[in-house]
């Protein structure tokens, strides 16, 4: 089986230059954690989860030793929500991300998600666009449908 049997195409996007103003509409009206990041022609450049807009909001003192914040002043959090809503995803977005190609064997996905913290992974056309993604939850609905098990039914 390929990426191509599999592939989503239903992702989010922003541009580099939107902040996290921006990212957090998109967050919260497309119901999800992560956005990808594209540039005008639709070329791949990053990715950015609540994770990392989480870093670029806490300071580096208080992710190096959480005990500090326990001392911080009530409201902090929230004040520097206040003082970075205006920083562009491109100065702390994912760039580094491994992309996958619509040819891509879905055993090469399971095996590299084992080995990575990715678990969303871009597919991309042979000039970089991005045209789909591919993540763990399609995989494991790709072993129920394979095993018979509907991911549907809640108990």
């Amino acid at each position: 089986m390929l990426v191509s049997d599999l592939v989503s195409r239903d992702f989010s996007t922003a541009h580099h230059s939107a902040t996290i103003i921006d990212l957090v509409k998109i967050f919260c009206r497309e119901n999800t954690n992560g956005i990808f990041i594209v540039d005008e022609n639709g070329t791949f450049e990053g990715l950015v989860t609540i994770f990392e807009v989480l870093q670029a909001i806490v300071p580096d003192s208080l992710r190096r030793n959480p005990n500090l914040a326990k001392a911080a002043p009530r409201g902090l959090f929230f004040e520097m929500v206040e003082k970075k809503k205006n920083e562009p995803a491109e100065k702390f977005m994912l760039k580094n991300v491994p992309v996958v190609h619509e040819a891509t064997k879905i055993i090469e996905i399971a095996a590299n998600s084992l080995q990575t913290e990715h678990y969303r992974l871009p597919v991309v056309d042979e000039n970089g666009k991005l045209i789909g993604v591919v993540n763990r939850r399609i995989l494991r609905d790709a072993m129920a449908e394979k095993l018979g098990i509907s991911c549907d039914v809640k108990l």
